[in-house]
């Protein structure tokens, strides 16, 4: 965080939110992060999805080239997502700690400044149960 204030950017570089994304934003209580990047990646994936069936359709491919350029487009879109989650993470997370900060130095009462502080820190319950939902939802598809 020292070189990113140092050097007034938002970019810099953290390989956990890289190679685990939705985890990372979890354990980190980056909830609005985690929605906003799945929502953003769903409805990118989508039009990606609908976008080489349209072109696939007017041209004439086979099911073979389809699912090439299919997978193609799949892997280029979850790799994007990870090295702009890996670029900018850090900087969504300093903001929330740096505003969490400054609202527990305002508080009032003991009381506030703990339900202030509370916030930040880390969700080690949650990043279970993703970790297990991930696992079970990715169960049927080994058996493919």
């Amino acid at each position: 965080f020292k070189k990113m204030y140092q050097n007034d950017t938002k970019a810099s570089w953290n390989w956990c939110a890289f190679l685990f994304g939705g985890a990372w934003f979890l354990y980190r209580k980056l909830y609005k992060c985690f929605i906003l990047v799945y929502l953003i990646s769903a409805v990118v994936g989508a039009a990606l999805g609908a976008g080489i069936g349209l072109i696939a359709g007017m041209s004439g491919l086979g099911m073979g080239q389809v699912m090439f350029f299919s997978v193609i487009a799949g892997i280029a879109l979850v790799l994007a997502v990870m090295i702009i989650v890996g670029l900018f993470s850090n900087h969504w997370y300093s903001k929330k700690i740096d505003k969490l900060v400054a609202m527990g130095e305002d508080a009032e009462t003991e009381e506030e400044r703990e339900r202030i502080y509370k916030k930040g820190g880390v969700n080690i319950p949650l990043l279970v149960v993703y970790i297990v939902l991930a696992l079970v939802a990715s169960v049927p598809t080994m058996f493919l």
